[in-house]
């Protein structure tokens, strides 16, 4: 019986070991939105994406403008350390809505936000460049290529390992939702037009893309598809 009971202690060991040294870390949870914001503003629907270097970024959706939501977006060096302060995405100017950002960083730091934007007056995918250090690399733009007034929300970014990078999101432009995307260069020049993904052209819905693109250019998108009667998760793959 003694054996069994330090057999028990030793195997405990490590959980203890664990647990204080966690504990004597004693690290806090740390505030990303700057407490500037007017009082009762509210964030929401944070996204965060790092490039396995120690810097990450965060967005979100913010209405500390008082008159709409926003997307807002802060840098980090590693760890908890901000790069400057909080900084504005979208650069509509007036107060249309903006939500579901999503973010995503190459290798030098350089990084993407993506969000659905109300500012056409239906829900649009739009886009903007930031360098390392959150200068804007030219301005917001469109994403969706699309004439009619369909709405485009759920998008999805992803670089490669040169700084091209691909969207994609969900499209009403069919009638039906289907799963859309978009090529870009390394210098955020479009590379043909929005391609449609799904395979399936019945009047099902495809919805909840999500995208992972290689090193070499090589990308997979994944989505919910409705095709046969309850929603399966399909992907596609792409050189």
């Amino acid at each position: 019986m003694k054996n069994k009971n330090l057999c028990a202690v030793i195997l405990l060991i490590p959980f203890i070991l664990s647990y204080f040294i966690l504990s004597s870390q004693n690290i806090p949870d740390f505030r990303v939105n700057e407490t500037v914001s007017p009082d009762g503003s509210e964030q929401s629907s944070p996204a965060i994406s790092g490039n396995g270097t120690g810097s990450f970024v965060v967005a979100w959706v913010d209405d500390r403008a008082g008159y709409g939501d926003d997307i807002f977006a802060q840098i980090f060096l590693n760890r908890n350390t901000p790069i400057g302060g909080n900084f504005k995405v979208d650069t509509d100017g007036i107060m249309a809505w903006q939500y579901g950002p999503e973010v995503a960083l190459d290798s030098e730091g350089n990084c993407i936000i993506v969000w659905v934007d109300g500012r056409d007056g239906e829900a649009n995918i739009y886009a903007q460049r930031f360098l390392a250090d959150g200068t804007p690399v030219g301005s917001n733009f469109r994403v969706n290529d699309d004439s009619g007034n369909e709405e485009q929300v759920n998008p999805t970014v992803s670089f490669d390992g040169e700084g091209n990078f691909v969207i994609t999101w969900a499209d009403e432009r069919n009638g039906n939702w289907d799963i859309y995307g978009q090529l870009y260069s390394g210098s955020g020049i479009a590379t043909g037009t929005n391609f449609l993904v799904n395979d399936d052209l019945s009047s099902t819905t495809q919805y909840w893309p999500c995208c992972a693109r290689h090193t070499d250019g090589s990308f997979i998108v994944a989505w919910a598809d409705l095709r046969n009667g309850n929603y399966d998760i399909y992907y596609q793959r792409y050189r």
